[in-house]
């Protein structure tokens, strides 16, 4: 393949025309072999080994922030969208000081996010219909991660609805891509800020608690605007990224039985089976990054100052020269190894929860579930190059 057609497929996918393709990890096999580092002809930078992306992710000499002019020459207001605003866009002292005020409830080390997210499995699996085919996505992979997340948030469940919606039309934004995040047509992340601009008005000065987080240390040094795009960029992550995760396991488990039936034998390798699914599936298909300096990279390669760079999570945890079987899920393969989670001081917050969540989705199947079979109709993916998930997921869980 040429750099040419290369540039023909991905441009079918990339933001627009053709982004719920499932089979994108051919093309990304393609990438890898043609141009591991790819100067597209639209301008921006695709890395899709895991080689090239592990270290850019571990590079100092790259920024996160939405910069004051997009490398597709779109000024940025700083009050155009509150997703500039967003811990993962930050970097230096204000990302440090972002994460310090929220990591709190994630890596609280007593059992109780674990013993909450069980309750809430529990609940919501219970109602779930056997032995007949159901929508998984419509009857249990929305609900949970909603009910955690907006739990943690402290969100009345009648808001719920308002968040999947919400994190829906944030979702698309997202994929649009930069240029039209910082040209302010990102109106749902105002709407969620303006609804957690709103908790925290109403909330006493100074000693403001939002759910899990006591966030009026960050308002008094951030303001209440950009306290509540962090609370909305929270609720987003948690709840989206999540949904992605338990709609790709159960369907890997549907296509491998033998895995199933391993797990059922031995169930505490649910943490090694979310990871690979984490890896296999990588509900964060990129992440962004400016280049504040030329940097080096192994086989020499370079990304030149100024250039932006998008990273192939989903490509890099498939590459085969990192994983020796990078299209499957490999009971051996080390959790830690994959990049869906990033890496180094901006690796996901959440990563421990989307863990305990997974983890308990399975825990719940094996104790009640006999066998998890596909219905026999296409799943239907989710219409975004930069989230990967189902929409509509077939399937029928046996006793």
């Amino acid at each position: 393949m040429t750099s040419a057609e290369l540039a023909d497929r991905f441009f079918a996918i990339r933001a627009g025309a053709k982004r719920n393709e499932a089979n994108i990890y051919g093309l990304y096999d393609e990438m890898r072999r043609v141009a591991p580092l790819w100067r597209s002809p639209w301008g921006d930078v695709y890395i899709s080994s895991f080689d090239l992306v592990d270290q850019i992710l571990a590079s100092r000499t790259v920024s996160h922030a939405i910069q004051p002019t997009s490398p597709h020459g779109v000024a940025r207001s700083t009050a155009a969208s509150p997703i500039a605003d967003w811990l993962m866009f930050t970097d230096g002292a204000d990302h440090l000081m972002l994460r310090r005020a929220f990591q709190g409830p994630f890596v609280a080390g007593d059992g109780t996010l674990a013993r909450r997210v069980a309750a809430i499995v529990d609940e919501q699996m219970s109602a779930v219909e056997l032995d007949c085919p159901i929508d998984a996505v419509a009857q249990f992979t929305r609900a949970i991660p909603e009910k955690v997340i907006g739990g943690m948030m402290g969100l009345p469940s009648g808001d719920l609805p308002l968040l999947r919606a919400w994190s829906a039309d944030i979702r698309t934004a997202l994929d649009v891509g930069m240029e039209s995040i910082a040209a302010g047509k990102a109106r749902a992340a105002t709407d969620l800020t303006d609804y957690f601009m709103d908790v925290l008005e109403r909330g006493p000065a100074g000693r403001q608690v939002v759910g899990d987080f006591a966030v009026g240390e960050l308002v008094n040094a951030v303001g209440v605007r950009a306290a509540a795009a962090n609370l909305s960029f929270i609720a987003f992550a948690g709840y989206e990224t999540t949904v992605h995760l338990l709609g790709s396991m159960l369907w890997h488990l549907s296509k491998r039985p033998d895995i199933w039936e391993t797990l059922k034998s031995t169930p505490e390798l649910a943490p090694v089976v979310v990871a690979e699914v984490l890896r296999l599936e990588s509900p964060v298909q990129k992440v962004c990054r400016w280049a504040l300096a030329d940097i080096e990279l192994s086989g020499g390669h370079t990304v030149r100052v100024g250039e932006y760079v998008v990273l192939l999570l989903g490509a890099a945890n498939r590459d085969p020269a990192r994983f020796a079987n990078p299209d499957n899920i490999d009971l051996s393969q080390a959790q830690t190894v994959h990049v869906g989670f990033g890496k180094g001081l901006h690796a996901c917050l959440g990563r421990g929860l989307a863990t305990i969540e997974g983890a308990s989705v399975l825990r719940w199947l094996i104790e009640n579930i006999g066998t998890i079979a596909m219905n026999g109709s296409e799943p239907e993916w989710i219409e975004n190059s930069s989230f990967r998930g189902f929409q509509r997921l077939p399937i029928t869980l046996r006793r």
